[in-house]
């Protein structure tokens, strides 16, 4: 089987039409843009179509408009011999169809033959080594025709109990046994509530209510007699006088009345001894300012001629008379001038006599040691006295009004008087009788006070009975009312109603949920159990089948699992075989030699050393081993016919020295089993390197080198 023919119309980005006639090896180099996804996705969907087993199948692009063009196939092993057939966008069937159809191969052929974008995983390498070397993947048929959950697989059964993860057929039993539960839930619930509950219920209800009912009419006649006690009350606060409060006022009043009059005497007694001495203080206030005036009076000086002037105008006279007469007339008259003179001086010249010092008046003394004796003072002045008589005139003008008050005071305490002992009896001593008026008052109080707080009290009470007047009972039935048994009784009236509510909710419910699992919709509850019976019986039989086909299940995994451990055997073997290690230690560079199979896990063997898990190898050892084991299980399905690669830059994570081997390996292919090599490439390394390489194969290599615009 090769490909005889490619031919790729100018689209998107390939500006040329691609015609070419494919050797043996195809190197097709092109930097970005240039088309070579185009072309890989073209032949993918030309060849393989772009269904779920597609090997682009989620990662190609969608072209618009869609690539177009054709493949040859020539040398197509059909059942009608070696035949070419040609493969399009406007073909019905593809290569892919005429592999599952007419050879019977398997859907993943394709995506052994195709490696897009360097991507050479294959997702499960073990499966491809079950199914291709042993019967495993019949086995695993067999579970999948069995359609026997994953779940199951590893489930086991172990003291009656099947032991697994709640999913599939597991959770679909125990949803049937809680199924059954609530069954036999429902049917207990069923038995219990229709064992009379109900009907014990109402009949306690009703004996609750009677008790109660007697007990009310015990209430209204407890009612009734605390009426008549209040009543008996009031009528004994009537009998007090009803005034004891102004009575008491009145008390207090004369009281402090009798005590203002007391104080208002003892002021009045005062005032008069302090007024003794004022008619005196007003007539020697009179006399004093007489006095006072003689005294201040001032005592004239007495003036008086010099006697010397007299006695020189006596000697000059005589000298005179005695000149004239004896004498010459001028001497006499100039004694006589001189005379003269004297005599004026005499007349005219007067001297001042000293005053003697007056002595007091003793009426002056007398006034004055009088106010002193009488008022404890000295008298020094006028003002002072003046000021005395002024302070006795106030304290006399105080009193008259203290005389005044005494008089109102003592006409009010007489009324007082008078009132209290028409109201509260007259006493023999009318000192004494106030404080017994007021004893008598406060026993008045303190009953009338006792009095109204057993009515409030009664009162109270007969407030919380919350009886009407109208229905007071005089005679009371045999029980006596208590409120204590009275509160007992409502809340267990109250629950026991409320226990019946619940009850007949939880019937209720019983029936809702009966009618939901029973499908019948009737309010007959023999018909709807005898559904809950058929559905617990039909249920059951559910669930044994289940459980039967999950132990059956079970069962078959696990003769499953014990044939292929048998198969792992087989497998371990098989990978021994030098035909399938050729290619793993050739494309390795003999670094691996050969594939050993550990518990259902591929490794790689490794001579003189432990097989090798492939999570452990690098990326590029990875993509030797891969590239490996698709040309390993192609030729084994194609039964040693040739077939043929399309690889998209399938070494770019190899480094160079892999790079040659597995280069070095294609060409082997290429030149001893005859299979055609379609190598996409941007990376110039390797195009150098297959173009060195495959000097070997001569007129067996074509070149193609794709550029914007050209090929």
């Amino acid at each position: 089987m090769r490909i005889e023919s490619v031919q790729v119309h100018a689209q998107g980005p390939l500006h040329k039409n691609l015609e070419m006639n494919p050797k043996g090896l195809n190197l097709i180099y092109g930097k970005n843009e240039t088309g070579k996804t185009y072309l890989l996705e073209a032949f993918s969907s030309w060849l393989f179509g772009t269904g779920r087993e597609s090997p682009l199948n989620g990662v190609a692009r969608n072209w618009v408009p869609a690539p177009s063009g054709s493949i040859t196939i020539g040398e197509f092993p059909s059942l009608d011999g070696k035949v070419s057939r040609t493969f399009g966008p406007s073909s019905k069937l593809t290569l892919q169809d005429s592999f599952e159809q007419e050879l019977k191969l398997p859907a993943f052929l394709s995506k052994l033959l195709l490696v897009r974008a360097g991507d050479t995983l294959l997702n499960s390498p073990e499966n491809l080594i079950r199914q291709s070397l042993s019967s495993s993947g019949v086995l695993e048929e067999i579970i999948n025709d069995k359609q026997i959950k994953r779940n199951l697989h590893k489930a086991n059964i172990g003291n009656g109990v099947i032991h697994a993860n709640n999913a599939g057929e597991i959770k679909d039993r125990n949803l049937l046994e809680q199924k059954m539960e609530k069954l036999g839930e429902l049917r207990r619930r069923f038995a219990e509530e229709r064992e009379g509950e109900l009907d014990g219920l109402q009949q306690e209800i009703i004996d609750i209510e009677e008790k109660i009912k007697k007990l009310k009419l015990a209430k209204n006649h407890q009612a009734f007699e605390i009426a008549r006690q209040i009543k008996l009350l009031k009528n004994q606060m009537e009998e007090y006088p009803e005034d004891l409060e102004e009575l008491d006022s009145k008390l207090d009043l004369i009281e402090k009345v009798k005590t203002d009059l007391e104080e208002k005497n003892l002021r009045v007694q005062y005032l008069e001894g302090e007024l003794n001495h004022k008619d005196w203080s007003d007539h020697a206030l009179v006399r004093y300012r007489e006095l006072e005036v003689m005294e201040n009076t001032p005592i004239e000086p007495v003036s008086r001629s010099n006697p010397v002037f007299i006695i020189c105008f006596l000697a000059s006279f005589v000298t005179t008379i005695a000149l004239s007469l004896f004498s010459s007339i001028w001497a006499g008259t100039a004694s006589g001038l001189v005379a003269v003179v004297f005599l004026f001086l005499w007349l005219l010249v007067k001297t001042q006599q000293e005053i003697e010092p007056r002595t007091e008046n003793p009426d002056l003394t007398r006034i004055k040691n009088e106010f002193k004796l009488k008022f404890g003072e000295e008298l020094v002045s006028e003002e002072a006295f003046q000021e005395k008589v002024a302070t006795l005139n106030r304290l006399q003008g105080q009193k008259e009004e203290a005389v005044q008050q005494v008089y109102h005071l003592r006409e009010q305490e007489i009324d007082l008087q008078a009132r209290l002992e028409t109201r509260l009896g007259a006493s023999e001593d009318s000192n004494s009788s106030i404080p017994k008026w007021k004893e008598q008052i406060s026993i008045y109080k303190t009953q009338l006070a006792d009095l109204l707080e057993s009515q409030n009290s009664k009162e109270r009470e007969l407030d919380r009975l919350h009886v009407p007047e109208e229905d007071y009972l005089q005679e009371g039935p045999e029980i006596a009312w208590d409120q204590k048994l009275a509160s007992e009784l409502e809340m267990r009236l109250k629950a026991q109603i409320e226990r019946q509510h619940q009850s007949q909710i939880e019937l209720g419910q019983l029936k809702t949920e009966v009618v939901a699992v029973t499908d019948v919709l009737s309010g007959d509850w023999e018909e709807l159990i005898s559904s809950l019976e058929e559905k617990i019986v039909e249920t059951e039989k559910e669930y044994k089948e289940i459980t039967a086909e999950i132990i059956a299940k079970i069962c078959v995994v696990s003769t499953v699992r014990e044939l292929q451990e048998e198969e792992d055997e087989l497998i371990a073997e098989n990978l021994k075989n030098p035909e399938l290690t050729s290619d793993i230690q050739q494309i390795s560079g003999n670094r691996f030699s050969g594939f050993s199979w550990d518990e259902g896990n591929l490794k790689l063997a490794q001579s003189g050393a432990e097989s090798l898990s492939q999570e452990f190898l690098s990326t590029g050892a990875k993509e030797q081993v891969m590239i490996a084991l698709r040309l390993l299980f192609s030729r084994h399905y194609l039964d040693g016919d040739p077939g043929f690669l399309l690889l998209d830059d399938a070494f770019q994570n190899s480094d160079w020295d892999r790079r040659a081997n597995m280069v070095d390996h294609l060409i082997e292919q290429v030149r001893s089993s005859g299979w055609q090599i379609f190598y996409f490439t941007m990376d110039d390394h390797l195009r150098d390197l297959f173009r060195s390489k495959a000097i070997i194969l001569a007129e067996d290599f074509q070149y193609y080198e794709l550029k914007t615009g050209a090929v």
